[in-house]
This record gives structure tokens, C-alpha cells and sequence, in this order.
């Protein structure tokens, strides 16, 4: 399969293994590490069935699926994220809960790699906000979603919504200003923008729906996290923001760590200097 690697995990997969990982590899392949063998067989009904699987290499404790198209670097971005939702769905439905997204190369054009942990059975609903060009937020879900989205907006961004729109399934706001351009950073759009995830969260958290992740699956340079949701077919009660605290960490510059939204203790506690952010960063 051309840039297929030659692996054995064999020693791995003789042992009870609770994680495994998805890797979007290169611009056209998905592989499964160290994944049974219901993920593998539940991965491959999902793709035949969001998309086109050319071919298929197997190994021990290894899976490689070579997709027709380039995925990972297309114009398809919110067919990925469709195929992204549904797969979180089957993967929570079979137990196995997504732990970690994260880059572990140093290159501008990689996508994340997902690690995923074995918990109890879960039927969900899974849905996705995506961040798009420099002012748009999409929205890939019910229509339920849609207004829970647009109040969030209109609460926590100043400059407002410039126009709204809803294509294939999908709801998208177009913002005024460029929240997503990082180009200045004390701007006050720069400032504003974890206030705005921050709103988008603790209102979908109110109405049932949990923050499961953050994915990039995109090798374009220009490309963002979506951000991905799930609501609990067995939960049909509503979050209560009072028990719950919000609050984002942005790392700034190269020397500054900035607190959106916490609270007065929360703030104590991180600059406490025995075991606060003093009594680790030894430089003050």
C-alpha cells in the first residue's frame, strides 16, 4: 500500500489492551492501532457507508484503510466532520470513549491523532461546531441546535452575526470581524474569542449536551479544531450551570497565561505559592 509501514504488534495485542488509537495519515488514509476487532469491523461500516474505501491493509494490532479522495486535504470539510460524528457515535455506543486529541508531529500540515479508552456502553448523539475561515462558525447537528448556537453568539460577541444561512444540513454564521485571525493578539477580537466558545459551551452543557473533544482533521494550514458534543440517550435531565464552572487557559505571546471567566478562588488557588504556578515556574 505504498507508504504502508511493515509493524507487529503482536506483544500488544496478546495482552487486554483498554486504548487504542485513529490516525488520519498523510491526506488519505485512516489507521486503528491496537483496536479490537469491533472497532475495526464498526470502522469499516462506517466508512463504506460515509465513504469510499479503496483498500485495506491488515497487520497485528494494525489497520489501514486507504479512502478514495483526499480527505484529510479536500474541499470535503463538513463531509469529514459528518463522518467524524457518526464515528464517535458507534465508538461511544461499543464502550470506547474519546480520551485525547492531539498533533505529535512538529509540522504545520498534520492532523490529530484520537486516543480512545474502554468505559461502559454509551448511546449518544453526536454533533459538531466547527470553526471555519475567519468568521464563521458551522454548525453540524439537529435544528434544535441552531438558536442555542445564534443566542450564544449574540450574548458573547460584541461586533454580532453579519448573516446566517443553512445548506446541506448545515447551519453556518457568518460573524462580523475575523475572530478566528490570531495575526494580532492583544486585538480585541483575539480577546473576545475564548469568551465565545466559552458561552457556546456552558449553554449547550445547560441544555444536555457534554464537550467531548476538540479534532482537527484537517491538513490544511489554515484549518481549526471543531469542536465535538454528546448528548446521552439515558439523560433527559438538564445541566445545572450553578453546580458547574466554566473557564478558559490561553497560553499568550511567550510569556503570558491569560484567565477568561474564572472565578476569584480559581485564580487564588493558580497564583498560591506553594503549589501554584510561583512554585513551579521558579523565573517568576
Amino acid at each position: 500500500m505504498g507508504c504502508t509501514p511493515s509493524v507487529n504488534l503482536e506483544a500488544f495485542e496478546s495482552t487486554e489492551q483498554n486504548y487504542f488509537s485513529v490516525q488520519m495519515y498523510g491526506s488519505d488514509r485512516l489507521r486503528l492501532i491496537l483496536a479490537p476487532n469491533e472497532i475495526n469491523n464498526s470502522t469499516r461500516d462506517v466508512l463504506n457507508a460515509k465513504w469510499s474505501i479503496i483498500s485495506e491493509d491488515v497487520q497485528k494490532g494494525f489497520v489501514e484503510f486507504l479512502l478514495g479522495g483526499r480527505p484529510w486535504y479536500s474541499d470535503y470539510n463538513s463531509q469529514i466532520k459528518h463522518f467524524l460524528c457518526s464515528l464517535l457515535q458507534v465508538y461511544y455506543e461499543l464502550g470506547w470513549y474519546l480520551k485525547a486529541s492531539t498533533d505529535l508531529e512538529r509540522q504545520d500540515k498534520e492532523t490529530d491523532v484520537l486516543f480512545f479508552q474502554k468505559n461502559r456502553p454509551l448511546k449518544s448523539s453526536i454533533i459538531c461546531i466547527s470553526l471555519n475561515s475567519s468568521d464563521k462558525i458551522k454548525v453540524l447537528g439537529p435544528k434544535i441546535i441552531y438558536p442555542i448556537i445564534k443566542h450564544s453568539v449574540i450574548k458573547s460577541w460584541y461586533k454580532g452575526i453579519q448573516d446566517e444561512q443553512v445548506f446541506e444540513n448545515v447551519y453556518e454564521l457568518k460573524l462580523y470581524g475575523n475572530p478566528w485571525n490570531d495575526w494580532l493578539k492583544d486585538s480585541q477580537d483575539y480577546l473576545n474569542c475564548p469568551l465565545l466558545i466559552l458561552e457556546i459551551m456552558k449553554d449547550m452543557f445547560k441544555k444536555g449536551w457534554i464537550f467531548v473533544g476538540a479534532i482537527d482533521s484537517s491538513q490544511r494550514q489554515s484549518s481549526l479544531n471543531a469542536l465535538y458534543f454528546r448528548k446521552d440517550a439515558e439523560d433527559n435531565e438538564i445541566n445545572d450551570l450553578e453546580k458547574t464552572r466554566f473557564f478558559a487557559m490561553s497560553l499568550n505571546k511567550s510569556n503570558i497565561i491569560r484567565l477568561h471567566k474564572a472565578d476569584h478562588d480559581l485564580k487564588l488557588l493558580i497564583l498560591n505559592p506553594q503549589y501554584g504556578i510561583k512554585s513551579l515556574w521558579k523565573s517568576g
